[in-house]
């Protein structure tokens, strides 16, 4: 089973009520659009009460509203299609991280320095054994 399901699931159950929300707001733009848009029949005919200059700014301003809130849908989908990502990168080295720990105890000797420099870059063992490790920025980013 993997470690971040549950985090993937929330994740997805986001999603799917901000585009909902989104969407919404966006069906309900694209109504009012076609109300104005029937308004300026009504207009050129002479049976409304608006004239065509008030009609055109309300026309481009919800134009303009419908333009944002497509760009808001569309990179909130591509941001939560990131994160996910992200998660599934976790998922690989979390999964990798605790097999190699799992494997780690019962591995030879060749095995274990295998393991230890796929995780790290380097090791320094200085004066008074104090030790400097730098990882693999890979595994870096997971441990944080």
């Amino acid at each position: 089973m993997q470690l971040l399901n549950p985090l993937k699931h929330l994740l997805q159950r986001i999603k799917k009520k901000l585009v909902k929300n989104l969407t919404t707001e966006k069906e309900r733009i694209e109504r009012r659009l076609t109300e104005l848009s029937v308004e300026v029949g009504k207009c050129l005919n002479g049976e409304s009460n608006f004239t065509t200059d008030i009609l055109t700014m309300s026309i481009n301003s919800t134009k303009d509203e419908l333009n944002s809130i497509q760009k808001r849908l569309t990179e909130c989908e591509k941001s939560l299609e990131e994160k996910n990502d992200v998660l599934n990168k976790l998922d690989y080295y979390y999964t990798q991280f605790t097999s190699w720990a799992d494997e780690f105890d019962n591995a030879s000797q060749e095995r274990k320095k295998m393991i230890i420099c796929t995780l790290f870059k380097e090791i320094t063992v200085g004066k008074g054994y104090k030790i400097e490790i730098l990882m693999d920025s890979s595994y870096e980013q997971f441990l944080r």
